[in-house]
């Protein structure tokens, strides 16, 4: 098992915050960059990245954990998708 998948296992099962940590400051500029590239809007993402994260602490435990991240990382490129310019409504009120 490689050391990410062991640190998902360590926040999943000891509820390690350090572990999900040490696996969000590894992956955040990752993450990020890809949303980047789909939605291109810096702020919003941001929010695709912080999203990503938020599916990963609440999933990590229901996803079985092996050796690749299809069933984690597949979540963000259809948060990506549905992010961007193309399929964003009207802007909200403040």
């Amino acid at each position: 098992m490689n050391e990410d998948m062991e640190l998902l296992r360590d926040y999943v099962v000891r509820q390690s915050e350090q572990a999900f940590e040490t696996l969000v400051a590894r992956h955040v500029n990752l993450v990020y960059s890809a949303a980047v590239r789909q939605v291109r809007d810096p702020h919003l993402a941001e929010d695709v990245t912080q999203t990503v994260f938020i599916i990963l602490a609440r999933k990590g435990g229901h996803a079985r954990l092996q050796h690749d991240y299809s069933k984690l990382a597949a979540p963000h490129g259809r948060l990506c998708r549905s992010c961007g310019p193309e399929n964003r409504g009207p802007p909200r009120a403040a």
